[in-house]
């Protein structure tokens, strides 16, 4: 699926701290919820390309994928949904938002996600299985990055 959010979420799943950067402009700022909502439950912002990149960068590359399900945009706006998770990462669904400055660079990104159970791992009213993830023997809460932002 196209969409302009596609190199993000490609250099995400790359780990290419370089690339990740160069999504976002001078001054883009990157909100998130927590990664172990159990240890601390607000969403935290990063703002500016230097404190992304080094943001990103501690972060690292994860153990996961993300698929986008269905992408929205409207001028400079785009909202997608999708899934996380696989490689031992818990499944997360998740809803984005991102506006885009001028030149195509991430002004805002904000990202809400939600662990849910094993049973509701297929979405069968869409057609979109998630079975890889049930492979995985056993998943937790907070397998995400313990990075501080």
């Amino acid at each position: 699926m196209d969409h302009p959010l596609k190199p993000y979420f490609d250099a995400l799943d790359a780990g290419d701290v370089k690339a990740l950067a160069e999504c976002f402009a001078e001054d883009g700022v990157y909100i998130h919820p927590p990664w172990d909502p159990a240890k601390q439950n607000r969403l935290f912002a990063v703002a500016g390309k230097a404190a992304l990149r080094d943001y990103f960068a501690k972060r690292g590359k994860q153990p996961q994928h993300h698929r986008i399900l269905f992408a929205a945009v409207n001028g400079s706006s785009c909202f997608i949904e999708g899934r996380g998770g696989g490689e031992g990462v818990r499944l997360h669904a998740f809803v984005s938002h991102a506006i885009f400055d001028g030149e195509g660079k991430i002004k805002r990104y904000v990202a809400f996600l939600e662990y849910p159970d094993r049973e509701e791992l297929v979405d069968s009213s869409i057609g979109f299985d998630n079975g890889e993830f049930k492979a995985v023997p056993e998943i937790m809460l907070g397998t995400g990055p313990d990075v501080d932002p």
